[in-house]
């Protein structure tokens, strides 16, 4: 689990500040792992979504987006596995992806 708190705007991650439209996600500790493990050809072409949490959200995402998703750091999102670019801080994982590359945020 992650220790960040939905009323912060922007969370600290090593210095590291997100630019334009992007947001930094930390990445909970993924599921589909395979190991030593076939693939069927069926599975080949399935889209898997990981889950995370927004650290921080880059100053190019536009207010309107973020006030009608309700969506800013802290808050639990699923995106697509296979997209934005992977970067480890402070030994965590996480990854810079677009609004486009979000798949739907967890409510409670």
């Amino acid at each position: 689990m992650s220790n960040l708190k939905k009323s912060e705007a922007k969370i600290d991650v090593a210095g590291f500040s997100v630019k334009g439209a992007r947001f930094l996600v930390e990445c909970e500790q993924d599921s589909n792992t395979y190991n030593n493990s076939i693939i069927l050809k069926a599975e080949k072409y399935k889209r898997f979504a990981r889950s995370g949490w927004v650290a921080q959200v880059g100053d190019g995402v536009e207010k309107k987006i973020l006030e009608e998703n309700n969506l800013g750091a802290g808050d639990k999102v699923f995106f697509d596995a296979y997209s934005g670019l992977d970067v480890e801080l402070n030994g965590k994982d996480y990854k810079i992806i677009t609004i486009e590359n979000l798949l739907c945020k967890e409510c409670n």
